[in-house]
C-alpha cells in the first residue's frame, strides 16, 4: 500500500531497523542562489515526516524503507504573475537518492510529481532505482540549481 500525505499531518510507526532512535534523519541545506527561494509545499511518501522549520534548513525523518519526501520551492520575480518553482526530491529504499525538477507551473504539485517515482516505466522511477546522488538544471531565468546528497545531507545550491 502506498501512502501520500502532507508533511506532519499524521504520526507514523517507528521501524526498529534504524536502531534505538527508530528513525533516520536526512537534513536538507539550502545555500547560494537557491536560498532566494522559499519552501511553499512539502509532502512525504510512506513512513516519513518533514520538520516544521521554515527557511534554509529542512529535515526529513524516515521510519522504514521506500520512503521519500519532496520540497517545492518558489521565488517571486519582479513580475508577480510569473513566479519560479523547482522541486527537490529525497528518498531512501536500500540507499538514498535525490532528484530535481525545474520550470514547473503553479499547478505542478508535489503530490502529482512524487507519485511518478513509484510508477514503473517512468523516468522518475529509473532515477529512484539508480539511487541518483546529484542533479543539476537551469531555470528559465538562468538560475542554476544543483542538488547533491552526501552522507545524510542533501545540499541545494
Amino acid at each position: 500500500m502506498d501512502s501520500l500525505h502532507e508533511a506532519n499531518s499524521e504520526s507514523v510507526p517507528k521501524d526498529a531497523e534504524y536502531g534505538d532512535k527508530g528513525s533516520r534523519e536526512f537534513r536538507v541545506s539550502v545555500v547560494g542562489g537557491a536560498s532566494a527561494f522559499q519552501v511553499v509545499e512539502k509532502i512525504t511518501w510512506n513512513d516519513g515526516t518533514w520538520s516544521d522549520t521554515q527557511g534554509t534548513e529542512q529535515t526529513l525523518t524516515i521510519y522504514g524503507s521506500d520512503v521519500s519526501g519532496i520540497l517545492r520551492f518558489m521565488r517571486r520575480p519582479r513580475d508577480p504573475e510569473n513566479p519560479e518553482f523547482f522541486l527537490v526530491v529525497l528518498g531512501y529504499d536500500t540507499d538514498k537518492w535525490c532528484d530535481l525538477k525545474v520550470d514547473l507551473q503553479a499547478r505542478g504539485t508535489c503530490a502529482c510529481i512524487l507519485r511518478q517515482y513509484y510508477d514503473a516505466g517512468t523516468p522518475e522511477y529509473s532515477i529512484k532505482q539508480r539511487h541518483q546522488k546529484t542533479a543539476t538544471a537551469c531555470l528559465q531565468s538562468g538560475t542554476k540549481i544543483t542538488v547533491t546528497i552526501k552522507d545524510d545531507v542533501l545540499v541545494v545550491a
